[in-house]
């Protein structure tokens, strides 16, 4: 099938000099952004394993102002989890966190039950370049067929007591690409844990979620 727009309420125009207007494709999905932080949500998104569909553009909710007048905010992007609930995301800069909460907490007033089941706000600090770049990997790791890899590397690392750097890894890997893709499927399906909150390069130390390490910190 070929792709849609999903629920979008509105195309943006996908060239424009003062902006990073464009799109990506999640199952089948297309996906807009308007800024480059748009961009980054929408890729941190698109790598969680909790995401069954991403929308952009969607949903519009109302708030009501001050003075009792209503204004209607179009949501950046609309999250449905594969547990079956929904999530309205507005993406802003941190600077304008305070704003925004109180848009959101109006917008909670009113009933958006028929759109989604929570809204969140995500900024530049929970969108990253580094997370994005994390996550722009992922996707890569998931277009590539590498399960003969993911089991080699599997076997290397399950119960492991400490850690191992990503580098490491990689060493006697017949064809890196794929090992390096194999790497990252597992940290994608939780099996490989790196650093939090860092670029994950060949530097980075990681750890296998059946290591005793992790056992005794739990």
């Amino acid at each position: 099938m070929p792709p849609h727009h999903g629920l979008a309420t509105r195309i943006p125009p996908v060239k424009d000099a003062k902006t990073a207007r464009g799109f990506s494709i999640y199952k089948g999905i297309i996906v807009y952004h308007e800024s480059k932080l748009e961009q980054r949500v929408s890729t941190v998104l698109q790598a969680r394993n909790d995401v069954e569909q991403l929308h952009s553009q969607y949903p519009v909710l109302r708030w009501r102002g001050k003075h009792g007048k209503y204004h209607k905010h179009i949501c950046d992007y609309c999250v449905f989890h594969a547990d079956g609930s929904r999530t309205a995301v507005v993406v802003k800069n941190e600077r304008k966190r305070a704003v925004m909460e109180e848009v959101i907490r109006r917008m909670k007033d009113e009933d958006f039950s028929s759109h989604a089941d929570d809204i969140a706000l995500l900024t530049n600090v929970d969108a990253t370049h580094d997370r994005a770049a994390n996550a722009e990997a992922i996707l890569w790791s998931r277009t590539v067929e590498a399960e003969a890899e993911v089991e080699v590397v599997h076997r290397m690392v399950d119960g492991m007591a400490g850690q191992i750097r990503f580098g490491e890894l990689l060493r006697g890997a017949p064809k890196i690409g794929y090992r390096r893709a194999a790497i990252w499927k597992l940290i994608d399906r939780g099996i490989l844990i790196p650093e939090d909150g860092v670029r994950v390069n060949e530097l980075t130390w990681l750890v296998s979620s059946s290591s005793p390490l992790l056992q005794l910190a739990a």
